[in-house]
């Protein structure tokens, strides 16, 4: 074994690393650091430069372990902190990310790099405006700084502020001008909020800028469809495919147009030979069943999704509901991959869709909560939001209780959920996502109160759901939800065109005193409106029995 280095040793590595790095040699550089690492571990240098030089490379664990500990010896190094931020984000750490930005900031407060990343950890959690503002005061600082007008722009569109995010992604590319890809996002930004004109113009700086690329013809056929010219953007993605750069998501957007446009058997060939180039693509095969079930093939449709079933068991477009309604085999419940991809995508507009719907069960719900106990447990109670969303429930539960969780099976929808505030803090103490019986599974006795608004309608039989949370409440706790009722000539479970369950009441108490739990209440409401039409069902409250038996 060779000896470890002298004191002197470790000071010549430390000069050859710092040299190394400043002529741009990184893996030497690396390699000296470790030399002086080996002798000092505590080298305050080596661990930041070699932490910085780490997460450059992408080594992003290995960078953050050597940072928090050159943060801990030397506390008010901003560069640091900084650097330990971008790698914790890289991660997907954002609460720490966000942490050591701010301790960036304590020490460096007009860093607008600092400021940028603090605006990506926010956004990383859902906190879309707190993002926009942090960005904003970077370019306070930096009015030119290209990262924070990019990530503004990002938020800005998230927020359904299209126009908005166009003029500040223009902004970022008179800064950098030749990034093709900002020129791309700022075409389909300038498509979102109607300028067909100047998304063409940005398409055209695209085309230039990357002639190779091959997506000039889809790119200008994603912007006519968000424009609505249909025949354009069939044009285009025609030409896109004519060009040889078939790929399966192509095909399916001109299928959707083709078959908007009234092309039915057009659209239902184009798939069919697809589907012969592509036998494991799950959306050729699923847009494939729509068109023939649109054009009353039913054996030929069914045949068509189970192809897609069996390309993608996850089932993220949904074909086993497809399948459902042209079989009758109802499934237990809808796939979680197709319920998150829906509202992952559904995110941004859940909010403004359902203010057109006369939705007011989160607030009927909570009034269940607050009805079900004496007056002084209010605000001292335990809740679970199952199924949260973006955390419409939360806002009203959290004056109730002194401990909110959330679940979801969205990614997107559980961050917005986690950014809410309300009463001067976040809404939820904590926002899991996940499938909820394989989390309750470990929250025994964990609970006073579970509330589920429009949960239970994406589950068939509520039998394993109930009994998930049956385990989940205290004796004495009270379970809140709502299901669509089941009409008389529908069976006590149906799956609906909508794709959502509805139940008939005895099939919900059943399974309730199945699970453990007594039926306090079951009232007859009109949930929601769709397409014009009340959507009738019922508003349930279950209690676990105080003792067993």
């Amino acid at each position: 074994m060779p000896p470890k280095p002298s004191a002197p040793d470790a000071v010549r590595a430390l000069r050859a690393a710092q040299a190394a790095e400043a002529r741009g040699d990184a893996a030497e550089a690396l390699r000296r650091y470790g030399q002086v690492l080996a002798r000092r571990p505590d080298d305050i240098e080596a661990l930041a430069r070699s932490g910085v030089l780490l997460g450059a490379q992408g080594a992003f664990a290995a960078a953050a372990e050597r940072l928090e500990r050159a943060t801990q010896l030397r506390p008010g190094d901003a560069e640091s902190w900084l650097a330990l931020a971008m790698a914790q984000l890289r991660l997907g750490q954002g609460p720490g990310a966000e942490a050591a930005a701010r301790r960036s900031l304590e020490a460096a407060a007009l860093d607008p790099r600092a400021w940028t990343v603090l605006g990506d950890s926010l956004a990383d959690q859902g906190k879309r405006e707190a993002s926009a503002a942090a960005y904003r005061r970077a370019l306070e600082l930096r009015p030119d700084y290209a990262p924070a007008l990019a990530n503004l722009a990002v938020v800005l569109a998230q927020l359904g502020r299209s126009a908005a995010a166009a003029a500040v992604l223009a902004k970022a590319l008179a800064a950098s001008p030749a990034d093709a890809d900002m020129w791309r996002n700022l075409a389909l930004l300038r498509a979102e909020s109607g300028d067909a004109a100047g998304a063409l113009a940005a398409a055209e700086q695209v085309e230039s800028l990357a002639p190779a690329s091959g997506d000039a013809a889809v790119l200008r056929g994603e912007i006519a469809q968000r424009c609505g010219d249909v025949a354009g953007a069939l044009a285009a993605f025609g030409a896109a495919l004519a060009a040889g750069g078939e790929r399966p998501e192509i095909v399916a957007a001109q299928a959707s147009l083709l078959q908007r446009a009234g092309r039915q058997s057009e659209a239902e060939g184009l798939l069919a030979a697809a589907a012969d180039r592509h036998p494991a693509s799950a959306i050729i095969h699923f847009k494939l069943g729509e068109a023939l079930q649109r054009l009353g093939r039913s054996a030929a449709a069914i045949a068509a999704f189970e192809r897609a079933l069996a390309a993608d068991p996850a089932d993220a477009a949904g074909a086993s509901l497809s399948l459902a309604r042209l079989t009758g085999r109802i499934p237990a419940r809808c796939p979680d991959a197709w319920v998150a991809r829906v509202f992952d995508l559904f995110a941004d507009r859940f909010e403004q869709h359902l203010r057109g719907l006369d939705y007011r069960v989160p607030e009927h719900l909570a009034a269940m909560v607050a009805q079900s106990f004496a007056q002084g447990a209010l605000g001292r109670l335990s809740v679970l939001d199952l199924g949260c969303g973006t955390g419409l429930c939360g806002a009203i539960l959290r004056p109730l209780a002194a401990r909110l969780d959330g679940i979801d099976l969205s990614p997107r929808m559980a961050a917005a959920a986690l950014a809410r505030r309300v009463l001067g803090r976040t809404a939820y103490d904590a926002v899991d996502v996940g499938e909820a019986v394989s989390l309750l599974a470990d929250r025994a006795a964990r609970y006073d109160a579970v509330v589920a608004a429009d949960v239970l309608m994406y589950v068939g039989d509520v039998g394993p759901c109930l009994e998930a949370v049956a385990g989940a409440l205290r004796p004495g706790g009270v379970f809140c939800f709502n299901v669509e009722g089941a009409g008389a000539d529908e069976g006590e479970i149906c799956l609906r065109a909508s794709f959502r369950y509805a139940h008939r009441r005895d099939h919900v108490e059943r399974r309730a005193r199945d699970a453990g739990l007594e039926v306090e209440e079951a009232v007859e409401a009109e949930l929601r409106a769709e397409a014009g039409h009340p959507i009738a069902g019922w508003l349930v409250r279950l209690r676990r029995p105080e003792q067993a038996g």
